[in-house]
């Protein structure tokens, strides 16, 4: 759920973590698709009478989105909300960069355990390209891509770990073993 996740977000950048944020158009929002259409119409209507360049900015991009949900979480004006917010970084779909590294996930944030699961749900992706994001079909062949790289990998581990384990069960590690002992 978009909110929970920000919040969480929020506080482990104030603590001087850095948070890298990956697959941002499946980010969930709670209630269903044209409630969320009705609400986005109107934040589009918003606007500074004077000089609408001025803001506020409406961005179509689910890592801009999100970035601007976690911002308003931030004290952003004073020193200490900039350099966190600086240590935020948002990835529309799934880069390759992060294949290897270690992946968290708050599981008090996912909408399986905090929402009941007869209500209606809709992605943050899903939203957005009703509005003008183009890249939803592009996005989602890359994720498609590494995440099919990042269950070779894993199988290739699987693999070793069983070798491994084979190896050590087995009557010759046994006597390798025992024979160095002596």
């Amino acid at each position: 759920i978009a909110g929970r996740l920000g919040s969480y977000i929020a506080k482990s950048l104030l603590e001087g973590k850095k948070v890298t944020v990956i697959c941002a158009e499946s980010i969930k929002l709670t209630g269903p698709i044209h409630r969320r259409k009705l609400s986005y119409k109107d934040f589009l209507n918003k606007r500074c009478l004077v000089n609408p360049r001025r803001g506020p900015y409406h961005w179509k991009q689910p890592s801009k989105y999100f970035m601007r949900v976690v911002k308003r979480m931030l004290p952003y004006k004073i020193k200490r909300g900039a350099t966190a917010l600086s240590n935020l970084t948002v990835y529309d779909g799934f880069p390759e960069e992060f294949i290897n590294e270690k992946i968290m996930v708050y599981p008090s944030a996912l909408l399986e355990y905090k929402a009941d699961p007869v209500r209606k749900s809709s992605t943050l992706g899903g939203l957005l390209s009703c509005f003008g994001w183009k890249h939803a079909e592009v996005t989602d062949k890359l994720k498609s891509k590494i995440l099919s790289k990042l269950d070779e990998r894993n199988a290739k581990i699987e693999q070793r770990n069983n070798k491994i384990e084979e190896f050590v069960n087995s009557n010759e590690f046994k006597k390798l073993f025992t024979k160095e002992l002596e």
